[in-house]
């Protein structure tokens, strides 16, 4: 049964975005989240949830069961033992999810472009490419605008390095 949960989820991931993107988008105009960023949020959401569901299951089940039972024998009970003890232990593995999903999301450059109409407030990456044209690139504007939107990111990285490489080692091996 477990198995069968994990085939559905790696399905979902082996299908690129390419691939149902105009059912997506209409489905996003029947809701009225076509050109808010509701709708890309809810899109970048549903799509980290195959891949967070796999990161976390294989950690999980990398916590000794030991720990959890000498939790239940000190008369701790089921709520207690994931928030006291397991919920702690996920750091690593959420920082990994953050930056691996942060890192995708803010570099992505299809569905921001797509989404969000000319008029309103886009991604960095797409604010950048309006600097480019047919016949001439404001490369100043360009190198100044990748400059910036390289910062956070390395921020964010440099914060959480510590945590992603325990989540990344922890929840890559088999339970």
């Amino acid at each position: 049964m477990d198995s069968v949960y994990v085939r559905i989820f790696l399905a979902g991931m082996m299908i690129p975005f390419q691939a149902y993107m105009i059912p997506l988008f209409k489905e996003l105009r029947m809701l009225g989240l076509y050109g808010s960023l509701a709708g890309p949020i809810l899109i970048y959401v549903a799509g980290a949830v195959g891949f967070g569901c796999l990161m976390y299951t294989s950690f999980v089940k990398g916590i000794p069961r030991e720990i959890e039972e000498a939790a239940e024998i000190d008369g701790c009970s089921r709520y207690g033992i994931f928030w006291r003890i397991v919920f702690p232990l996920l750091g690593p593995v959420t920082a990994s999810m953050v930056v691996l999903n942060g890192l995708g999301i803010w570099n992505d450059f299809l569905m921001p472009m797509l989404v969000l109409p000319s008029g309103q407030a886009k991604t960095m990456v797409v604010e950048i490419y309006r600097y480019i044209g047919e016949f001439s690139s404001r490369w100043d504007m360009i190198f100044a605008g990748t400059a910036m939107s390289v910062v956070p990111v390395l921020i964010v990285f440099i914060a959480l390095q510590k945590y992603f490489v325990k989540g990344i080692a922890s929840g890559a091996t088999k339970g």
